[in-house]
């Protein structure tokens, strides 16, 4: 579904009453930054777009320390 020409729309034709994550943009946008068919922002400065070493942490995201899930009834 997320390549699907309807999400692509801008309205779908449901009067806004569809939802639809955005992964399919973000994925697409990244792949084509990834590829060189979209460029980086033009005069936007190094440090927007370039990572530094050290600036994303190994291992991922921190464990989920909120509210327990709800029990299954």
């Amino acid at each position: 579904m997320r390549w699907d020409a309807w999400t692509m729309q801008e309205d779908g034709g449901t009067g806004g009453r569809d939802v639809a994550e955005p992964g399919g943009w973000l994925v697409a946008y990244w792949m084509g930054r990834h590829h060189g068919f979209i460029s980086a922002p033009v005069g936007a400065p190094e440090s927007a777009v370039r990572l530094t070493p050290g600036e994303v942490p190994s291992g991922g995201a921190r464990p989920y320390d909120g509210p327990p899930r709800p029990a299954v009834p």
